[in-house]
């Protein structure tokens, strides 16, 4: 299946743009469930957004905390066990300093978890990494405690189409 936009601009010098991508889609019934212990969405068809406990980053860096490494050690093992999957990685952070700043930063936490994930032998080919800045946050940043929730890398697990 395929969909598309078209957007029409100026009043006198009319332009238009077009943008169109392909959707694929498979049969949920068709997908059995997959459980992974200790993630948040425990049952996961393929397609969820999961998040793990106690991954962390340095402030303002993307070097990836001690603690932050054994969670991927786990990830990893998963990956392992299920060579079929594919891993999307999505950087976030909270509303503290720039907009541009935030979104590279994003995507260098994004890519550093992409990163370690290939030392622990899960191929490029099976990961990608995207920063979306401060857009999407999960709780307020008028608190510490909101700023910590929207400062966190989320997952999701596919299996791709036959």
């Amino acid at each position: 299946v395929y969909w598309g936009v078209t957007a029409a601009t100026g009043q006198y010098n009319n332009r238009q743009e077009l943008c169109f991508e392909k959707l694929e889609f498979t049969r949920a019934e068709e997908l059995k469930p997959l459980e992974l212990d200790g993630v948040k969405g425990k049952k996961l068809l393929g397609g969820e957004i999961i998040s793990l406990d106690n991954l962390q980053f340095e402030s303002g860096s993307a070097n990836l905390l001690p603690a932050s490494k054994a969670e991927l050690n786990r990830l990893a093992e998963i990956m392992r066990q299920h060579p079929s999957l594919k891993l999307d990685i999505f950087g976030h952070t909270d509303n503290t300093g720039g907009a541009g700043a935030n979104q590279q930063l994003s995507l260098l936490r994004a890519q550093a978890v992409a990163t370690h994930l290939r030392g622990l032998g899960i191929p490029a080919k099976r990961l990608s990494a995207k920063g979306f800045g401060e857009k999407y946050p999960i709780a307020s940043n008028s608190l510490p405690s909101g700023r910590l929730k929207n400062r966190r890398v989320e997952f999701r697990l596919s299996r791709p189409i036959p």
